[in-house]
């Protein structure tokens, strides 16, 4: 790995080191992707919160990043489903509890009209 030039002291930003192939040269998955794939499907069996969302934020930082570094990073297909995973189950959920309130009013409301 080639030696980074020397950090200046008035810099705002960290140096941040290549990122080194496989030992056959190959490129890895982007250690985001399959983390926000499992969250995607976990919010699929366990009703969407919190995995949804996890799974959403986690796929669109894997997304940037591979499309910042195409050479390097593989698993945009991974972190894709992931993200569309993590956005129809959250979407539910919203719907969902949109549902509850506004269905509750409206019986709260007939319950006061009855008096």
């Amino acid at each position: 790995m080639p030696d980074l030039p020397p950090r200046d002291k008035g810099s705002s930003f960290e140096q941040i080191p290549p990122v080194s192939l496989n030992a056959d040269g190959s490129r890895s998955n982007h250690p985001n992707a399959t983390p926000s794939l499992l969250m995607g499907l976990l919010s699929v069996v366990f009703c969407c919160i919190p995995f949804g969302p996890i799974a959403w934020i986690g796929a669109n930082k894997a997304l940037r990043e591979i499309d910042a570094n195409p050479t390097v990073w593989t698993g945009r297909g991974i972190a894709t489903a992931g993200k569309a995973i993590g956005i129809v189950m959250t979407s539910l959920w919203v719907l969902f509890w949109l549902t509850f309130v506004v269905l509750n009013v409206v019986e709260l409301a007939r319950g006061l009209r009855a008096w």
